[in-house]
């Protein structure tokens, strides 16, 4: 039986092949597809294959385009180059375009021309493509490769390194190349100072200043598009130029005192161009920027080594420096000095001042000497302390005058001090002063005084041999000492000696009070009539108790025409008593010292005067005191008394009382005319005794004053005020007896 079979047909391996329903095989490769292909014709039933069958297809490759020159292409920077694009087929589904071009390359599809004019940066291989599409794929492409020759954008004028000296000047030109396009710029790099470019006109210059010796690189560099695109260097090497000089040249010498002058020159190119200066001058140096002229004048006290500078600078900067060395030569000069001592009189230590003038500065010693008025020979003078090689120029130096002039009134003395470094200077000599020294003025108020009779009594209790004054020979107060280390009689004898002196040469006047505080306290006296004449008295004076006392002095000024005052002999027993006296009858005036040399027993008794009355009534005397206790620590008073000359009573006698009649109080006077015990009684009218009043043991005299008379305060022994009334009052003297009445009137 037939069966009836469907066959169906498949093509394998051939791309683009396309079988139609006819059967029938279409191939139409595009330009892509040059080569060999085989195709294979499938039959199949049920999906089995049952026939196939090959078909060798070859297809032959068409160049789509092409290039000329197709390769090698040689430009220029700056030239273009032309390529033209051939295209080997024409089909309305093809196109040509340009890829990756480099910059300033184009392609032109209307001309298929490719252009390629490279800047001045593209020197170098550029590679140039162009591609074939057809339905969006790439169906051919073609490259070539140009090679871009580098063209210098400009040159140098005159080219290569320049050389110049400091304060010249070099240009440079600029030059651009032919064809150079407008947009190019230039511009320099590395310029120096002083070194500018002018692109207007394409010059660079250089004027370097005389601080600019070296060598300096200067770039030019030509821009386009932002991006350097050439680059030339030139080095330009600066000479230096000799600025500065000075004359005369070296080291220099210069005595002190002397002067030198060095002169600065400036070079002939850097005249106007530099200013000058200096630096590290020394004192008394000076430059002058003007004339150009250092001038150093030094002192005498400047030897040694300078190195001051002159110095060149040009718009701040320095440029040179001269250096100048200098030896100033050292010139001995002696010192000279000036001198001071007291004026008018002195005593002790004098003081000698000195102010020494040395231009060396050198260390200068003193020579200080005396000498006796102004004609007298120098003698060396005894210093505390010896001016040697001193550097302090002012100070002073004690002379000891003691130990040239012992004792002496007042002598007349200059003093001469020489100054000496190397070589002995000029010497001062102070003008002339009297020169008192006295033994025994311990004080050194050039008198030997009671002030001093407390320090040598001090000083014989203490041994103190520091103040020994004897023995001595020779008239006072130009006494020659042989200080023996001790205190003794021989001291005592001197003191003295030189006390008696003074007392007859200085004025006796009563000592100022320092002190008035406590001063009745401290000193209490007793008047005794004399018996044998009424018209004398002696009054003793002592401290207000007993104490180991020092020294005393009792001052006394009085009216000579009523008084008439003298030191009486002193009662007092004690060993080691001094008692010194001084009077001045015209005056009225009586000093009284005295001193006890042995310490440790207890003392009141001061002095004791005699006073005799030239009238027949009472008078005033002045008294200033001065006690001195062991450690001469003194107490000083002034008071004034009144003294009451009157002749005896010829009888005792109760005289009416004062007030009368009185409250509370009053005095009752009476006279005696011999020594006795003395009571005054008061009776009331009933003869009762209120009150008694023991006045002790009375000398001879009146008793009427208030100070002298008794006195009553009206009161009875209990101290009760009496009544009013009246009263007896009764003297009781002796064998004497008298009354009188009074009245208490309240």
């Amino acid at each position: 039986r037939r069966a009836r079979v469907r066959i169906s047909h498949h093509i394998k391996r051939c791309p683009s092949v396309h079988l139609h329903s006819a059967r029938r095989l279409t191939f139409s490769p595009d330009y892509t597809q040059a080569g060999e292909y085989t195709i294979t014709v499938e039959g199949r039933q049920s999906g089995q294959v049952v026939q196939t069958d090959e078909l060798l297809l070859a297809v032959t490759d068409v160049r789509v385009l092409s290039l000329t020159p197709s390769q090698g292409v040689e430009t220029a920077e700056g030239e273009t180059a032309l390529i033209q694009v051939n295209r080997g087929v024409v089909a309305p589904d093809l196109t040509i375009a340009a890829r990756d071009l480099p910059s300033n390359a184009s392609y032109d599809p209307s001309t298929d021309l490719l252009t390629f004019t490279p800047d001045f940066r593209q020197a170098g291989e550029h590679t140039l493509t162009v591609v074939a599409m057809q339905d969006g794929r790439e169906v051919g492409s073609e490259t070539v490769r140009v090679v871009v020759a580098n063209v210098p954008s400009f040159t140098l004028d005159p080219d290569g390194a320049q050389s110049l000296d400091e304060g010249a000047e070099a240009s440079v030109q600029v030059l651009k190349a032919d064809g150079v396009a407008d947009d190019v710029a230039f511009a320099v790099t590395g310029l120096p100072r002083n070194a500018a470019y002018d692109d207007g006109v394409g010059s660079l210059r250089f004027a370097p200043d005389f601080a600019q010796q070296g060598a300096y690189t200067v770039t030019v560099e030509a821009s386009q598009g932002g991006q350097v695109v050439d680059a030339e260097s030139v080095t330009f090497t600066v000479a230096n130029v000799d600025v500065l000089t000075t004359t005369p040249s070296g080291s220099h010498r210069v005595d002190e005192g002397a002067s030198l002058t060095v002169r600065a020159n400036i070079a002939t190119a850097a005249a106007g161009e530099v200013t000058l200066s200096a630096t590290g001058l020394p004192t008394n140096a000076a430059f002058n920027p003007t004339t150009r002229a250092f001038t150093f004048s030094p002192t005498f006290a400047q030897a040694g080594s300078y190195t001051p500078t002159i110095r060149a600078s040009q718009s701040g900067r320095t440029v040179e420096e001269e250096t100048l060395s200098i030896t100033v030569v050292d010139i001995s000069v002696p010192p000279t000095v000036t001198a001071t001592a007291s004026t008018g009189a002195a005593t002790g230590d004098v003081r000698i001042g000195y102010t020494i003038v040395d231009f060396d500065g050198d260390r200068v010693s003193l020579v200080v000497e005396y000498r006796e008025g102004v004609s007298g020979a120098w003698a060396e003078a005894s210093v505390d302390r010896a001016v040697t090689n001193t550097a302090t120029y002012t100070g002073s130096t004690n002379w000891r005058t003691r130990d040239d002039f012992p004792s002496t009134g007042g002598v007349e003395v200059q003093v001469r001090v020489t100054p000496s470094d190397s070589s002995s200077g000029t010497p001062a000599t102070t003008s002339a002063f009297t020169l008192v020294n006295l033994l025994g003025d311990y004080d050194e108020d050039m008198d030997v005084d009671f002030d001093d009779v407390a320090l040598f009594t001090q000083a014989w209790r203490e041994k103190d041999a520091g103040r020994d004054i004897g023995p001595t020979t020779g008239t006072p107060p130009e006494l020659a000492p042989a200080f023996d280390d001790v205190i003794d009689f021989e001291d005592l004898a001197t003191f003295i000696v030189m006390w008696n002196w003074s007392a007859e040469n200085g004025p006796l006047a009563a000592p100022a009070v320092v002190s008035a505080s406590e001063a009745s306290s401290a000193l209490v006296r007793e008047a005794i009539v004399d018996r044998s004449d009424w018209r004398r008295q002696r009054v003793s004076f002592a401290a207000d108790e007993p104490t180991d006392l020092l020294a005393a002095r009792i001052t006394l000024r009085y009216d000579p025409r009523q008084l008439r005052i003298h030191a009486a002999e002193s009662s007092d027993e004690a060993a080691g008593r001094v008692l010194l006296n001084r009077v001045d009858e015209e005056r009225g005036v009586l000093d009284i010292q005295t001193a006890w040399l042995a310490e440790g027993a207890l003392r009141d008794t001061l002095a004791s005067i005699q006073v005799e009355s030239l009238r027949d009534f009472g008078a005033e005397i002045r008294l200033t005191f001065d006690i001195r206790d062991r450690f001469n620590t003194s107490r000083r008073g002034q008071d004034v008394f009144r003294l009451r000359f009157e002749p005896p009573p010829a009888s005792t006698a109760l005289l009416q009382n004062y007030p009368n009649p009185f409250n509370p109080e009053t005095w009752i006077p009476f006279e005696l005319s011999e020594d006795a015990e003395v009571t005054v009684s008061i009776y009331n009218v009933e003869g009762a005794r209120i009150r008694t009043l023991h006045l002790g043991e009375r000398a001879t005299g009146r008793y009427r004053d208030r100070d002298r008379a008794a006195y009553w305060d009206g009161a009875n022994e209990r101290g009760e005020p009496a009544a009013s009334g009246m009263y007896i009052c009764e003297l009781r003297a002796g064998a004497h007896r008298g009354t009188r009445r009074m009245v208490i009137r309240k």
